[in-house]
């Protein structure tokens, strides 16, 4: 502490050049980094999981026609089910359909669904 002289002046420009002086290159770092993996891993996330190739209309229009016996459950979208065109309770459908289908060879259920 021999032979230094510390004056208010000094102490306001030591503290302003600390301020200006922060290092900007770990944070720019990191955020490039980041980029990069976001850029790695977009094309995985969009990839879907299982294909699943579902039946065409066609097919299953002639199907029905030519099934002489067959059930058409209908779930509306407030929830309720229809059987055949007639509202049906939820808890008696399974053994609704037993006894529809009980006599038929092919049993053919069609299940459709209101967006």
């Amino acid at each position: 502490m021999l032979g230094t002289k510390f004056t208010m002046n000094d102490s306001k420009k030591n503290k302003k050049s600390a301020l200006t002086e922060i290092n900007l290159t770990s944070l720019v770092d990191v955020c490039l980094t980041l980029v990069i993996i976001f850029m790695v891993s977009y094309p995985l996330v969009m990839q879907s999981g299982i294909n699943v190739s579902t039946p065409s209309m066609k097919k299953a229009r002639t199907q029905m026609e030519e099934t002489e016996l067959k059930a058409e459950i209908e779930l509306k979208e407030d929830g309720s089910l229809q059987l055949n065109g007639f509202l049906i309770e939820p808890d008696s459908l399974a053994d609704t359909l037993s006894t529809l289908l009980a006599s038929s060879k092919e049993k053919l259920v069609v299940i459709s669904a209101e967006p």
